[in-house]
């Protein structure tokens, strides 16, 4: 499987980037914007952080799937700050 890079995140005066440990984030002309769902009349159906964690969950699932279908992992397992923070360890498993 070969990673590409070939877009620079930018669209227009708008520029996307996405950092693992901070998420998505979306300038405008070097200021602050937000992610919408416009529906085919331009009417905003969604807007803001919830549009951005979803278009990261969906990056984010697409990418495992991907390693996964390669067959570089089997299984990836990606929790957020406060399922780790809330989950308890699992049983120990004795390995031979």
């Amino acid at each position: 499987m070969m990673i590409r890079y070939d877009h620079d995140g930018k669209v227009g005066p708008a520029t996307v980037r996405a950092v693992v440990h901070t998420g998505i984030s979306i300038t405008a002309h070097g200021r602050p914007a937000r992610l919408a769902i416009l529906g085919e009349d331009g009417s905003v159906i969604a807007e803001g952080q919830a549009v951005a964690d979803a278009v990261e969950a969906a990056a984010v699932n697409a990418f495992s799937d991907a390693l996964k279908v390669s067959g570089r992992v089997r299984e990836v397992v990606i929790r957020d700050a406060e399922a780790r923070a809330t989950s308890k360890p699992g049983p120990k498993v004795e390995r031979p």
